[in-house]
């Protein structure tokens, strides 16, 4: 070996990190770029059709009114790209890859806070295995959704609410829900931490409002009534009377199609879960910072909701995935309910993207989901028993201490 390939080897293990930061990059455009040509079905169906009616009314004239079930700022970035000269369906995935790489980018930066290091090799493995989930790249590059962007900001407003930087957490929250309605499943952990910490007020839930409000705006200049950004989401919770809507979750195993019947009861045996959930927690007097707690409450508060409210769809866990992979950074041991997770996602993308019939093998894995959920569950109880056997056992050494020199 030369002199000069041993000082090149030398300079890129110095720098193997930056440059494997830039390889995953350079592959995860790529390979989303092989996507930009499949229409899905929700492309012909809806997002399509949707941008040729805000183009018909005027681009940006159209904020007057509702045009398809999205709230008002994805509307306007619709009506923006009606005035850009590019396919339409280029347009919206070019959009949502671009959140697909801030997603990346704020996980990175979630796992460093977690981890309380300033370590490039750990953000980078991070970034490059968010970017690279297959379910991140079809949601973006091949399905044409927009998942990416309200789990980017929900992803930031966790990062900062641990910061305890409560301002700027509810502003992401309010930037998130902007987005999407599925930004609720974060909201229960915010209760948790809210009750169980008592760091911050409960008026700082006011902000999440107002900055919805302020990306609403175009909207409101184009004619919306004030109430328009919450009237949308009421009229999504009412469009699909389903259980679930393909997703693998404890409704796929029974009474998939009784919504009429299992509707209420559903919604109550989520408040009931998570309310039980609290009460425990809260009695054991719990620091939410120790032994990983932070993160995994906050991904069982998620899961929760997920595996029992009604009218999950099959993208509904998409956030939950996104924060199991940054949990396993911090406690591999997360790890084997990521890939559960994951490969349930994997799943049932695979018959709405590229049209495989898994239909016999829903109810199996749905189990398996549930057992994943459960085990789950179990380990958070001897986590947080484990926590709080740790910090009887502290005082009473402490106690013991201070008795001795007391005497």
């Amino acid at each position: 070996m030369t002199n000069y390939e041993k000082k090149a080897i030398n300079f890129i293990d110095d720098n193997k990190f930056i440059f494997l930061g830039i390889a995953v990059t350079i592959l995860a455009v790529s390979i989303r770029l092989c996507g930009l040509d499949t229409i899905s079905r929700d492309a012909a169906t809806f997002l399509l059709p949707w941008f040729k009616e805000i183009k018909h009314q005027g681009g940006l004239l159209s904020l007057g009114k509702q045009v398809g079930d999205y709230n008002i700022p994805y509307q306007t970035i619709i009506a923006i790209m009606t005035y850009l000269p590019f396919k339409p369906l280029y347009m919206y995935k070019v959009v949502s890859i671009c959140f697909d790489f801030a997603l990346a980018i704020s996980s990175g930066l979630l796992v460093l806070e977690m981890k309380q290091k300033k370590s490039l090799k750990l953000f980078v493995f991070a970034y490059s295995a968010v970017l690279m989930l297959p379910t991140v790249i079809w949601n973006s590059a091949y399905w044409g959704q927009c998942d990416s962007i309200f789990v980017t900001f929900t992803v930031l407003a966790v990062l900062f609410l641990h910061k305890d930087k409560f301002i700027i957490s509810f502003i992401f929250l309010g930037l998130a829900f902007s987005f999407k309605l599925q930004t609720i499943f974060v909201v229960p952990f915010y209760i948790y931490v809210y009750l169980i910490k008592k760091n911050y007020s409960i008026f700082n839930f006011l902000i999440t409002p107002v900055v919805m409000y302020i990306m609403c705006i175009p909207g409101l200049v184009f004619g919306r009534n004030f109430t328009a950004p919450f009237e949308i989401y009421g009229s999504q919770t009412d469009t699909y009377h389903n259980m679930q809507m393909n997703f693998m979750n404890i409704w796929a195993i029974i009474g998939g199609n009784r919504y009429d019947i299992l509707k209420d009861f559903a919604s109550m045996l989520t408040i009931f879960a998570l309310g039980i959930g609290l009460v425990w927690l809260m009695s054991k007097k719990i620091d939410l910072d120790k032994k990983d707690l932070f993160l995994t409450i906050l991904i069982w508060t998620i899961w929760t909701c997920v595996m029992f409210l009604p009218s999950m769809h099959d993208r509904y866990g998409y956030m939950l995935d996104i924060l199991l992979v940054i949990s396993v950074f911090k406690n591999k041991k997360i790890v084997f309910f990521a890939a559960i997770s994951v490969v349930a996602s994997m799943l049932v993308y695979s018959p709405v993207i590229f049209g495989n019939r898994l239909d016999p093998f829903n109810i199996n894995i749905s189990i398996w989901y549930l057992g994943a959920y459960l085990f789950y569950t179990y380990k958070l109880i001897k986590d947080v028993d484990s926590v709080d056997y740790n910090y009887r056992l502290e005082n009473e050494s402490y106690k013991s201490d201070f008795q001795a020199k007391a005497k």
